[in-house]
Formats: C-alpha cells, sequence, structure tokens
C-alpha cells in the first residue's frame, strides 16, 4: 500500500542489507538518514527540525521480525532513531499489537509524515485502503465465515494431543514434564567487545514432583556490560560460577531418559544446544499452548501469570528463577485446563 500511495518511495526486500548497493548509499550519505523504530535514544518526531528534507527508512513486518532484522544489520543500529506517541489506538483489528503504543506501519507512516509536512489531514488519505482492508477482513471473519462456514464442535472426548504445542500434552504428559528457563551473557550487535551470545544460567524443574536444577556458569568471556540488570543479579555472583565442564556432568546427572522439555520460547533452548548442552528430544512451547488457551498472544510469561490469575510463590533472586517459577505454574494451570484449540 505504501509503495502504490507514496510515488517517491522505495521499497527493498530483504534481511540483510550489507551487500544492498542503494542501501548502503543512503547510509554512507553526509545526512543520514532516519530510521522509524522506537527505542531508548528515539527522537519525537515532533522535535524534528522540519527545514530540511530528510531520507526515512522504515523497517515492514511484525514486531518481532522488525527486531531481528535491525540487529541483523549493524549499519541500522547505528542510525539515529525517530519514534512517537499515537493520539489513538492502532485500527488493525484483525491483529493483536504487542503494546498499547504499537500501530502498524502503514499508520505509523501516516503519522510520521504528517507531522514532518505539517498536514496531516493530508496523509490520513493514506489510512482509507487499509481501513478498508481491515473493515473486509473483519467482515468475512465475523459475517461470513460465521454464516456459511461454521464448523460443528468436536466431542471433548474425542479430542487428542495434535502437536508438540498442542495444551494436551501438558496434561498427557505430565509426569516426564521438564520446565527449563536460562539467560544469556549477550553483547549488543556493534559493541567493540562484541561475542556471540552464550549460555549464562540454566535453571530447570519437574512441575510432577518438585525436583529443581540451578547454575550458573563461569565464562571466559568478560560479561556483557549491562549484564546484571538483565539478569536481576550482582557482577560478582555471576564471575562466581562453576566451569563448564562441572555444570555439564551436573545436568547429565540431572536429565532422566523420558525427560520432556518444557519452555517459554525456544532461544535458551537453541543456545543451550548449541553450546552441545544435552537436551531431551521432546519439547513443548508452553507460550504457544498458553497463547491457545487465552485466544490471543501472551506477552511475556509474567505477564501470561498474571492475565490467567496465577499466584506465584517467591523464589530466590534472580530473572531465571523468577521466570522459572512463573513458567511453572503456567505449566500445572493448562495442565489442569488442557481444552485444546483445534
Amino acid at each position: 500500500m505504501v509503495g502504490l500511495s507514496l510515488a517517491q518511495s522505495v521499497i527493498r526486500p530483504g534481511i540483510d542489507f550489507s551487500d544492498d548497493p542503494f542501501v548502503q548509499s543512503l547510509l554512507s550519505a553526509t545526512e543520514p538518514p532516519y530510521l522509524l523504530f522506537p527505542g531508548p535514544a528515539s527522537t519525537d518526531v515532533a522535535a524534528l527540525p522540519l527545514d530540511r528534507p530528510i531520507t526515512l527508512i522504515v523497517v515492514d513486518g511484525t514486531w518481532a521480525q522488525a527486531r531481528k532484522l535491525i540487529k541483523s544489520n549493524p549499519s541500522l543500529l547505528r542510525l539515529p532513531r525517530l519514534a512517537f506517541a499515537p493520539n489513538q489506538p492502532s485500527a488493525y483489528q484483525i491483529r493483536t499489537q504487542p503494546e498499547a503504543h504499537c500501530v502498524s506501519t502503514i499508520e505509523a507512516l501516516a503519522h510520521v509524515l504528517g507531522v514532518l509536512e505539517g498536514d496531516p489531514e493530508r496523509f490520513a488519505t493514506l489510512l482509507e485502503p487499509f481501513l478498508a482492508m481491515v473493515r473486509t477482513q473483519v467482515h468475512f471473519s465475523k459475517d461470513v465465515h460465521a454464516a456459511r462456514h461454521k464448523r460443528p464442535r468436536r466431542s471433548q472426548a474425542r479430542v487428542r494431543p495434535t502437536g508438540p504445542d498442542d495444551p494436551l500434552i501438558l496434561k498427557t504428559y505430565y509426569e516426564n514434564l521438564l520446565c527449563v528457563q536460562g539467560e544469556a551473557n549477550a553483547w549488543p550487535i556493534g559493541h567493540p567487545d562484541y561475542v556471540p551470545a552464550e549460555l549464562l544460567q540454566w535453571h530447570a524443574e519437574r512441575p510432577s514432583t518438585g525436583e529443581r536444577f540451578a547454575a550458573t556458569l563461569c565464562l571466559d568471556n568478560p560479561l556483557a556490560d549491562r549484564v546484571d540488570v538483565h539478569v536481576e543479579l550482582e557482577r560478582e555472583a555471576l564471575r562466581e560460577g562453576m566451569s563448564f565442564s562441572a555444570f555439564l556432568a551436573a545436568w547429565r546427572a540431572f536429565l532422566r531418559p523420558d525427560d520432556h522439555l518444557v519452555v517459554w520460547g525456544h532461544y535458551f533452548a537453541e543456545l543451550a544446544r548449541a553450546a552441545n548442552v544435552p537436551l531431551p528430544e521432546m519439547r513443548s512451547d508452553v507460550r504457544i499452548a498458553a497463547s491457545r488457551h487465552l485466544k490471543r498472544r501472551p506477552g511475556t510469561i509474567e505477564r501470561c501469570t498474571e492475565a490467567l490469575g496465577l499466584a506465584v510463590p517467591a523464589v530466590e533472586p534472580g530473572r531465571c528463577a523468577r521466570r522459572l517459577a512463573h513458567l511453572v505454574a503456567v505449566t500445572r494451570f493448562l495442565r489442569l485446563n488442557p481444552a485444546s484449540v483445534p
């Protein structure tokens, strides 16, 4: 829609733009372009001087895809950022936004261009095809599908687990479930001391028995600048971890052949696997099961427990221990409320 509506816009599809001559020419210009994406150091578009034209780079995709794309392109990370506070919630009804201030790409462009050009009404017309699309999809979802394609509900007695992330898995294999949560030593891309992310903490608990495993690793590489803030532990405590070989021996002794791994997203499990940490073959993502139960995106594990009205007991300090406690609470809840979503 943007490409059809704005004659001077240029669309460059891709993920890695380090070899894109057009993008690189923009990034090397005397006046660097602005990246329209919120961040701690972003400038509100309303505070930008309007006495000269600017080039605006807008990353399109889901919020998760946009963040990943920016992190994958260090040249984009170095750009000055623009952000804004929308004056109303997103009209994109067919997709749930991760936060109240989040809007779709075309809504963001209409707002920003209206501010930069000093004519909000002119760029409000950008939203007309977008709003028409939303109305059409809502109509088909609520009216056409409901009236013509409604399927009869299946008997609950006939519902069976259909995949590793089906909520019924948590009931069927409850005695074998092993919840895990990790933390990473992760440097920002572009930092002069950057090294790839590495496993820093690894906690696990069996919901059926309460057996727990906890390890902090002593790393060869230096700790990232703000890793103590992210993991909510003192740097001295992080430096007193066990060696990787001692961690592996303890973890292998804790594992069982029939363990079924339960995670919230797959980042830390993949980080562990990349470090040759043995993991059970069977794995379920409770985030997906919770999303099916809530019928929306659950957000963080803490927000999910809040949405489910769960009381999570206090644990030892650190984000890893806290999030593992939340993961166990959600797993136990879904085990008792295993309605499968077809």
